[in-house]
């Protein structure tokens, strides 16, 4: 998974859609800032998820996520099994906070940012 910082709706709709057009795995994006965390956790379940088959998915299915979430500071994406995912991702510094969060919003793992591994939760 890879980091990348732009900013505006535009922008974010482009770099979404163009990861999963190039066959990405994952990404997130920031909306807002040029300094991405490089350690600590994505955590996402803050917001409702966009899922949707990789190959029904088009810029304005993205567009409209991003517009809905325009206070978010990331947006992350990722596909399984045939299934783009974009949800709204927090950051959080530590291991054991990423987890509790993750567990109470019913989130079945977290992203650790600094081994590029997805970590299930610890419920």
């Amino acid at each position: 998974m890879t980091t990348t910082t732009l900013t505006g709706t535009p922008a974010v709709t482009a770099e979404l859609f163009g990861a999963i057009r190039s066959g990405s795995e994952g990404v997130t994006v920031g909306t807002r800032s040029n300094n991405l965390p490089t350690d600590g956790f994505w955590v996402g379940g803050r917001s409702w998820t966009l899922v949707k088959s990789v190959d029904r998915i088009t810029p304005d299915d993205v567009a409209a996520y991003v517009t809905a979430h325009a206070s978010a500071e990331f947006i992350g994406m990722w596909v399984e099994r045939g299934r783009v995912f974009l949800d709204v991702a927090d950051h959080v510094e530590t291991a054991e906070a990423a987890h509790f969060i993750a567990s109470a919003r019913n989130e079945i793992a977290v992203f650790n940012i600094g081994s590029g591994q997805c970590e299930r939760t610890r419920s």
